[in-house]
């Protein structure tokens, strides 16, 4: 408490305050060419970058003093200037050639690690031109010839190019100015502010730049097809792309009206020109671009522009040999700023540096290694180009002639036929289905924890965990699931199972069950959409994954009568009760656990019939499991519980009681929906109300899912579709994926594959960025209704 107050008298007497604890990464960074600079990488996706603009020791000072407060284990990546040596040691190469994270992902990662920062206009992250065709009405893109050379830079793209390059190259002669074959570079500031000048603070520091006033319109940002052709025939322009090309349409888009002016011929600036393929519509756009950065054809080659950029083709011989010189002022250690006495001089350096752009650190002195080819690796569906690569708005099912803007009820018409055949993936025919035991009553819940245990709740509250291989066996069984002999069983019902209540449609029952020292009330009901306990059973449990196996992870479970949510654990096979906290005034509808990408701290997300959401701070065990002697002295002597006693943030904006919640801590969000047909937004961290978005008829909201990519997908049994939108609130289409309402939804361990179940039993499995279903898997020969859902770690399963 006491901490608590002094940080709150720094605020107040205008201090900057950053929570230590937050802290997750160091990064050294260079400013100007000069090696001064500290990027903080902090909980939330919140960086913070410092320019010591004093002696060159003092970074160095104030970086050691950082590492050792905040103490190295608690730090994921910390270094000063070495990129390439901490680029070694993660295995983030093997991981992008064994296909492990995406194209874009490991891109981001080298920009990071080459000390380029979305906090420096003048080293803002530089991702390549992938397509070369922005003029045709429709693109293919198993076509090789829509794609630009990747083994040449932007401004070399043909051999004409290249010889005009090299002439100027070789013909250069100056005694302090060493030869290169482009005046200009691939990123800098002017650039990142001209791509980006419909959205602000680019637009603000654009209007700075040209003294109160936008650039004359006929030099704006205007037309793709335009931008690609300056950078391939023209001397002067060889800019690269800003990453936003690759997940952020809205840049595209003149959203805050700007009034950027008419043109001497082509009229008013507004909205970027599109290529016709992609159909007037900037969100196809990007997701048609970012398929191709993804696509076959690019991972196959990408290897070769990373040598350009960040490899051992970025200086000397070898950048000469491929047209690959720049300006001798944006490479790193070209001038000594130190060394320059002179203010007048050093600020012309400056202002130089500042204006030709900087090269990135060189990561790699040697070739890049090529991605292993697709064939060769075990890859989770949602890898494959094919599968997600249909366009948005129902390429599946026929939908009525007025699109989104139809009434709901005639919307949607057809005999709901799939039109794609069954795939196969995963090593598994994708109709086949393997059984791993028979229960007597249905699964109610199931979740991974981590990569080799599975947790299931059955409706009769039977805990079991499962020991889980995804390898292949003998036989050709692609997997073995064996039920360990512990299991505890948390009592949720009397008399008939939920999936015996569930076939007798509009029945209910309500109940008070008692289980040691908690009650659960809860009402067993079934309307059109199949659900019962007031909603999805998936809702009403999470898992909190421990940092040391099955053992550390505990169940939370909500929905109880005094509006607390219970942590329970294993000792010794028999049913422990670790912690009740009672978080809300009202029973608990729905929870969620919103687990940091990068292995820190997790939060939970509660809903309850107040209307109210809440986040609270969750509390990792570190060793053994809970209950266990290791892990009650690990918690006694940091004087915590696993969960926390008070919300760190309480979100509010709901009319009606909370269905469903969820959250992404890369996107530092959490999304609440409601009987009263609103999702709302807060950020994750500091609870501050972002936006809300309405169901498109005002529907309740019965399930909710947000993607790493900031797209959310709700669905209502009233309408019976699902409703992509993005975190900006704008819709992007909508689905109707099966003939039966849905009762469960859950995306997949990567964000981009997201799976549905129904109350007729079946289930499917879609694209998360256009709602195209990938493929339906055939119901039981007893259909019941699908209660729960999860994907593997691993995306195979």
């Amino acid at each position: 408490r006491d901490e608590a107050d002094k940080l709150e008298r720094l605020r107040a007497a205008g201090r900057k305050v950053w929570p230590m604890g937050a802290l997750k990464e160091v990064h050294g960074r260079r400013y100007l060419q000069r090696a001064s600079g500290l990027e903080l990488f902090l909980e939330g996706g919140r960086t913070v970058f410092f320019n010591f603009n004093g002696a060159p020791g003092d970074v160095g000072v104030a970086y050691r003093e950082i590492v050792a407060l905040r103490r190295r284990k608690h730090l994921r990546r910390h270094y000063l200037f070495d990129g390439g040596r901490e680029l070694a040691r993660s295995g983030l190469t093997e991981e992008w050639a064994s296909r492990r994270i995406t194209n874009l992902d490991y891109l981001m990662a080298l920009n990071t690690l080459a000390g380029r920062s979305y906090n420096d206009l003048t080293q803002y992250p530089v991702v390549p031109w992938v397509l070369s065709d922005y003029s045709s009405p429709s693109i293919d893109l198993a076509d090789p010839r829509v794609y630009r050379d990747l083994s040449w830079p932007i401004g070399a793209q043909t051999e004409e190019r290249r010889d005009k390059l090299h002439e100027r190259h070789d013909n250069f002669v100056d005694d302090t100015i060493p030869p290169f074959h482009y005046g200009t570079h691939y990123s800098t500031c002017g650039y990142v502010m001209w791509y980006m000048i419909r959205m602000e603070p680019f637009a603000a520091s654009g209007v700075n730049l040209q003294g109160g006033r936008f650039d004359c319109p006929d030099r704006l940002f205007w037309s793709v097809e335009d931008a690609y052709k300056n950078c391939t025939t023209t001397m002067n322009d060889v800019k690269e792309l800003t990453p936003e090309w690759y997940f952020c349409p809205e840049f595209l888009q003149n959203k805050n009206r700007f009034d950027l002016g008419e043109t001497q011929g082509r009229g008013r600036v507004d909205d970027v020109v599109l290529p016709p393929w992609a159909n007037g519509s900037a969100a196809e756009f990007v997701r048609i671009n970012r398929q191709a950065l993804e696509s076959e054809h690019v991972s196959a080659n990408i290897h070769l522009w990373i040598d350009l950029i960040f490899g051992c083709k970025q200086k000397g011989q070898a950048a000469a040999d491929a047209t690959n010189v720049y300006y001798f002022l944006t490479y790193e250690g070209a001038v000594d700023m130190d060394a320059i006495a002179d203010p007048v001089v050093r600020a012309s350096m400056e202002a130089q540096i500042a204006d030709y752009g900087q090269t990135p650190h060189q990561l790699l002195h040697k070739p890049h290694p090529p991605r292993k080819p697709a064939s060769t690796v075990p890859r989770p569906v949602f890898f494959d180009p094919d599968l997600f690569g249909a366009p948005l708005a129902g390429s599946v099912f026929r939908q009525h002639p007025k699109g989104l803007d139809a009434d709901p009820a005639e919307r949607f018409r057809g005999d709901d036929t799939l039109t794609e055949p069954a795939r196969q993936f995963g090593g598994i025919a994708s109709h086949e289905v393997m059984k791993a035991s028979d229960f007597q009553e249905g699964v109610a819940f199931v979740s991974w924890c981590g990569d080799r245990n599975v947790v299931s709740v059955s409706s009769f509250g039977e805990l079991r965990s499962w020991d889980w291989d995804g390898r292949d066996h003998k036989g050709g069984r692609p997997f073995s699931m064996a039920m360990q002999e512990a299991s505890l069983r948390i009592k949720l019902t009397k008399g008939r199972s939920a999936m015996q209540v569930a076939k007798s449609v509009a029945k209910s029952v309500r109940g008070l069950v008692q289980t040691g020292e908690l009650t659960f009330e809860r009402e067993l009901s079934v309307g059109p959409a199949g659900r019962c306990f007031g909603g999805s059973w998936q809702r009403r449990f999470a898992v909190m994954k421990g940092r040391s196996g099955l053992s550390s992870n505990m169940l939370l479970s909500a929905g109880h009568a005094d509006g607390s949510v219970a942590a329970f654990s294993v000792k010794e096979g028999v049913p422990v009760l670790a912690q009740r906290v009672r978080m809300h005034r009202s029973a608990v509808t729905c929870l969620a656990v919103v687990l940091d990408p990068d292995g820190g701290p997790s939060s939970l997300v509660t809903g309850g019939t107040d209307g109210t959401a809440r986040v609270w701070d969750l509390t990792t065990p570190q060793g053994g499991g809970i209950g266990s002697e290791g892990e009650a002295a690990s918690f006694k002597q940091m004087g915590k519980q696993p969960l926390s006693s008070t919300p760190r943030a309480v979100l509010s904006g709901h009319r009606q009681g909370v269905t469903c919640v969820c959250g992404d801590a890369s996107l530092g969000l959490v999304a609440s929906a409601s009987h009263d047909g609103t999702c709302v937004l807060h950020l994750l961290q500091k609870g501050a109300y972002v936006r809300t978005i309405q169901h498109p008829v005002g529907a309740s909201v019965e399930l909710l899912a947000l993607s790493r990519e900031g797209l959310l997908t709700m669905y209502s049994s009233v309408d019976g579709a699902l409703h992509l939108f993005d975190v900006n609130g704008d819709r992007l289409t909508s689905s109707r994926v099966l003939g039966d309402p849905l009762t469960v939804m859950s995306l997949s361990q990567g964000g981009l594959a997201l799976l549905t179940g129904s109350a007729g039993g079946r289930v499917a499995m879609l694209c998360a960025r256009t709602l195209c279903t990938c493929h339906v898997f055939p119901a039981f020969p007893d259909p019941s209704p699908v209660l729960a859902l999860a994907c593997s770690p691993c995306g195979a399963f």
